[in-house]
C-alpha cells in the first residue's frame, strides 16, 4: 500500500489522503483550508495538492469520511476533473455535504458579483458532485 498526503497531514485543513493498494487508488477526502480571505479569494495554498492526484493517474473510488469543510471543501473541483468516480459517502455525510457545498457556492457567487472574486467552483459543479454520489450504510462493505 502506498499512501500520499495531499494536505492536512501535519495541520487542520485541506484534508486529502490518495491511497494505492494494489493498483486501486482511493482517494480520502477532499477538502480546504479554512483561512482568511484574501483580495483575491480563496488561494491555492488553501487546496490540497490536486496535482498528485492526476500525477499518480486519478482516483478509481473517492471515500468522503465526514462533511466538514476541511474535507470536502475540494470535492467538486476533483469530481470535475474525475466524473466518472463514485464518492462514496453515508447518508448523514451526504446531507450535511449538500448544506455546507450549496452554501459555499452562495458564498462564493455573492462574493463574485459583490467584489470580483473567482470562485473555486458553481453551481453545476456542485450538483454534478451530489449526482456522483454513492451512499453506502455503516458498517456496510463495499468492493
Amino acid at each position: 500500500m502506498k499512501v500520499t498526503f495531499l494536505g492536512g497531514a501535519d495541520e487542520v485543513g485541506a484534508s486529502s489522503t490518495l491511497l494505492d493498494i494494489g493498483g486501486t487508488r482511493i482517494l480520502v477526502d477532499a477538502g480546504i483550508r479554512i483561512s482568511p480571505r484574501s483580495s483575491r479569494g480563496i488561494a491555492n495554498s488553501q487546496l490540497p495538492d490536486l496535482q498528485l492526484i492526476s500525477e499518480a493517474g486519478g482516483p478509481d473510488f473517492i471515500l468522503v469520511t465526514h462533511a466538514h469543510t476541511d474535507h470536502t471543501g475540494a470535492l467538486p473541483m476533483v469530481v470535475e476533473q474525475y466524473p466518472n468516480v463514485p464518492v462514496i459517502m453515508t447518508r448523514p455525510t451526504f446531507a450535511l455535504t449538500q448544506v455546507l457545498q450549496k452554501d459555499a457556492q452562495r458564498i462564493m457567487k455573492s462574493r463574485h458579483d459583490e467584489e470580483g472574486e473567482l470562485p473555486l467552483f458553481d453551481e453545476i459543479s456542485v450538483n454534478r458532485l451530489m449526482e456522483a454520489v454513492q451512499l453506502v450504510e455503516f458498517n456496510q462493505s463495499i468492493g
